[in-house]
């Protein structure tokens, strides 16, 4: 049954079934909120910022090992790799993301057995591929990247298999172990064998080359050779060893390179535009221009 009741913030009459409303709608209750606002009676505490050392109030019960104002302040402190490696709490003994030269492969192939598709809940986007088994829990990447340790899960799945996982085997928590994921190639030049990547083919030492002009060591994967290691070196080399300098040739006047002649003595006769020592081009098309031959 509705009764008559009147609002706390406009004073306008409404009907209501629920027990003493005290507001006629949502906004008269926003707008008494902001003119009554909560008086937190909780005890604070001045403590400063770990990052920047702004003094600011917060509760007992919020405070911790590292205290922050904001969360950029806690951002600069974690970027700054103090919780990295072995300080981080959940440091394991580290290892690289690289999975071995043949996961691309397997990982494909259990994508397409499982018909892209997470064989859990059925969905079909966030997909990845997990190890039943974990990876560093083998000694070889060949043994863990095996199809049938493999399954195709979504990002939730995946998160719950691994609880799972480690639920079951709480022991194993705290192995460092990685399997050996070195791959082991012939180089194409030297026949010898060295430590590469999937699409490495040289070692580094047939890829070690002396900069022409600086002297300096440096690294080149082409497979053709390299004389400089930049371009700042190149155009040094080259405005050196040039064979004629950016000057007119005729009169000495300082004009822009990839020219021989300045553009006065070009208009006197545009036929020495041949380069000196070079066999001369075709014949100008103008009749009143004298033959290139007779130069």
């Amino acid at each position: 049954m509705r009764k008559q009741y009147s609002c706390l913030q406009c004073g306008s009459l409404f009907s209501s079934r629920n027990r003493q409303p005290k507001f006629c709608c949502q906004t008269c209750y926003g707008l008494w909120q902001s003119a009554h606002p909560r008086i937190d009676k909780r005890k604070r505490i001045r403590v400063a910022c770990e990052n920047c050392t702004t003094l600011f109030e917060r509760v007992s019960s919020a405070l911790g090992s590292h205290v922050f104002c904001s969360r950029a302040c806690w951002n600069i402190w974690a970027a700054s790799g103090v919780r990295a490696g072995e300080d981080n709490p959940c440091w394991r003994g580290g290892h690289a993301g690289y999975r071995g030269p043949n996961w691309k492969v397997q990982r494909q192939k259990a994508l397409e057995r499982d018909r892209h598709a997470c064989i859990r809940c059925g969905a079909t986007d966030s997909l990845t591929v997990n190890h039943k088994i974990p990876f560093r829990l083998f000694a070889l990447y060949t043994t863990a990247n095996d199809i049938t340790n493999l399954e195709t899960l979504c990002r939730r799945c995946h998160s719950k298999m691994d609880n799972i996982f480690w639920e079951k085997h709480p022991l194993f928590f705290k192995t460092s172990r990685f399997p050996d994921c070195t791959l082991l190639k012939t180089c194409i030049k030297c026949q010898q064998l060295f430590e590469a990547f999937p699409r490495t083919t040289i070692c580094v030492t047939c890829c070690t080359y002396i900069c022409d002009q600086c002297g300096s060591t440096f690294v080149s994967r082409k497979r053709r050779a390299v004389r400089f290691c930049s371009v700042a070196c190149n155009i040094a080399f080259r405005q050196s060893q040039r064979l004629y300098p950016y000057a007119c040739i005729t009169c000495g006047t300082a004009i822009d390179g990839g020219r021989f002649r300045c553009w006065s003595c070009h208009l006197k006769d545009p036929t020495l535009q041949v380069r000196p020592g070079r066999k001369p081009g075709r014949k100008p098309k103008g009749q009143n221009v004298n033959d290139i031959t007779a130069h």
